[in-house]
């Protein structure tokens, strides 16, 4: 028996040998998990990936264009043309319903995120930020509005392609009411899911 057989021999004997063999194959068990498991998610925002998002938000408006407090929904699809970099579609509605009318509001938005993290990490924080616009109805009259968007939140992924996200954004508004102009913001504090597809 080697010397070096006998140092494991007796380790393994001794409790706390046994102790400080078990956590150095649990610590490179660790390892190598984080090293492939940081690899793969890597992946996600490489170039020519896409990605699917959909929010739901609790909103908050103000100024003289928008003065109220309701839930939307925004879907999105981004396709990477360089890492990190996404050119994003989103579209953006909601639909309330006040008495006896309607309100319903929807938009579309074309613009860039930037995806940033960590060298071995499954989070995703990102920026973005777009221009659009869309149409505001209430009960038979109807208005246009055009606008800038903002982004910033986080990605969680569970594994290489699906993770959970928290999302703020600010929208700043020009309405067109009949040829009387209003500007308004909207603040908005979404949470949803997001796919990658490389």
């Amino acid at each position: 028996m080697t010397v070096k057989s006998r140092y494991v021999r007796s380790l393994s004997l001794h409790p706390s040998g046994a102790m400080i063999i078990g956590m150095k194959r649990v610590l490179t068990v660790v390892a190598i998990l984080l090293t492939v498991s940081g690899l793969g998610h890597a992946f996600a925002t490489d170039a020519g990936s896409w990605s699917f998002a959909g929010d739901i938000s609790l909103e908050s408006g103000y100024g003289e264009a928008w003065e109220s407090m309701r839930f939307s929904a925004s879907p999105s699809l981004s396709w990477f043309f360089t890492d990190g970099l996404a050119l994003k579609g989103a579209l953006w509605f909601e639909r309330q319903e006040l008495g006896a009318d309607v309100a319903e509001r929807g938009a579309a938005y074309l613009g860039l995120d930037w995806y940033f993290r960590g060298p071995v990490s499954r989070i995703f924080p990102f920026v973005g930020a777009a221009l659009g616009g869309g149409r505001y109805s209430f009960g038979a009259s109807s208005a246009g509005y055009s606008g800038l968007r903002l982004d910033a939140g986080m990605v969680f992924l569970f594994n290489e392609t699906i993770g959970i996200r928290l999302v703020a954004s600010w929208f700043r508004d020009s309405v067109d009411n009949q040829g009387r102009t209003a500007s308004g913001g909207r603040l908005l504090l979404g949470a949803g899911v997001h796919i990658f597809l490389f």
